[in-house]
């Protein structure tokens, strides 16, 4: 970049851009698995099922009004929860049953 009395012009290095793209759209995972035990590959799978899971507690919190309950009986709380995961197994079903459609649950569910 220079400065030349007010215009201010700047020049593109394309070798220096060029040297700083080349781990665009790369990540690192780490973990303390060893290698025996699961390849990177297995690795890399096991975390993108971390989707999965994150898609199950949005659902369960805000679908599902999965909320933390003030009850008396661990019973009722433990109740709650099954009813819950019971009806989460449900929208798993219709979010496999439905994808071909290119219908979401919610959007199933409210027409």
């Amino acid at each position: 970049m220079t400065l030349n009395e007010r215009i201010l012009s700047l020049k593109e290095d394309a070798q220096a851009k060029s040297k700083h793209t080349q781990l665009d759209g790369c990540y690192v995972i780490k973990t303390d698995v060893k290698a025996k035990k699961a390849s990177k590959e297995v690795v890399h799978a096991r975390y993108k099922d971390l989707a999965h899971v994150e898609w199950a507690f949005r659902t369960s919190k805000t679908m599902l009004e999965m909320r933390p309950l003030y009850v008396r009986l661990a019973s009722h709380t433990r109740g709650h929860a099954l009813v819950v995961m019971l009806a989460y197994r449900l929208v798993q079903e219709l979010a496999k049953r439905w994808r071909n459609l290119d219908v979401t649950v919610a959007e199933g569910l409210l027409n």
